[in-house]
């Protein structure tokens, strides 16, 4: 997936840029491809990518239909860094709040207040662009599957929601969970510490009162 991290030793400071020529190496891949997934809880995150020169159904990779054997591996919920937000200087991090989130029932979008950042600002809606990197839930270790019945190429606007520190398009595209009924509310918190988070909120077909792992996802969060 598309992931670079500059080396440790170019500044950070804003005021000292310099430029960073990244390298992706590789062919474009086709077919059914293997995934090796780790299971190390409490986290249980893994970071994998898009491989295919075309965006995925995310719905398709956590069900994997005709095959269900995702489901033994991979939770439902993924997190995509959106980099709106600085690195912070004072405390040598990145901010949570950066993570959009998605599942089944729906995606929650990352603060953006205008001046920081330039990533993108939109909910993810359950088409993964080609390249993209994104942490996923896990619940067991064991190898899962990319297949090419997961492309949407041959739909309209899938492969438009990128994430990351470049501007990105704000094209609203198909929403890949049309088939559950869902009733829902967005909640939006923030303070004026710049401190953020949205919640989602909803009523789907085939949920129950417990945590479900297709329409239930935790908070990234850093403790504070």
């Amino acid at each position: 997936g598309y992931l670079i991290r500059v080396p440790s030793n170019f500044p950070v400071s804003p005021a000292l840029p310099q430029n960073f020529t990244a390298r992706f190496i590789g062919v474009p891949n086709n077919g059914t491809l293997p995934l090796t997934i780790v299971h190390n809880p409490p986290a249980a995150l893994n970071l994998i990518g898009n491989p295919y020169p075309s965006a995925i159904n995310a719905v398709s990779l956590i069900t994997d239909p005709g095959f269900n054997v995702n489901g033994n591996f991979l939770g439902g919920t993924i997190y995509l860094w959106s980099h709106n937000t600085n690195f912070n200087l004072a405390t040598n991090q990145y901010e949570y709040n950066d993570y959009a989130i998605w599942n089944i029932l729906g995606g929650v979008n990352t603060y953006y207040n205008g001046t920081l950042g330039a990533g993108n600002t939109n909910a993810p809606n359950g088409n993964i662009a080609a390249g993209q990197g994104f942490f996923i839930k896990t619940v067991a270790s064991g190898t899962a599957y990319f297949r090419n019945s997961m492309r949407t190429g041959g739909t309209t606007n899938t492969n438009n929601n990128f994430y990351r520190s470049a501007s990105a398009s704000s094209t609203v595209d198909d929403d890949p969970t049309a088939a559950y009924e869902k009733h829902r509310i967005w909640l939006d918190i923030s303070n004026n510490g710049n401190g953020y988070k949205q919640l989602l909120l909803g009523y789907i077909q085939d949920g129950t009162d417990g945590m479900d792992r297709l329409f239930d996802g935790e908070m990234v969060d850093n403790g504070n």
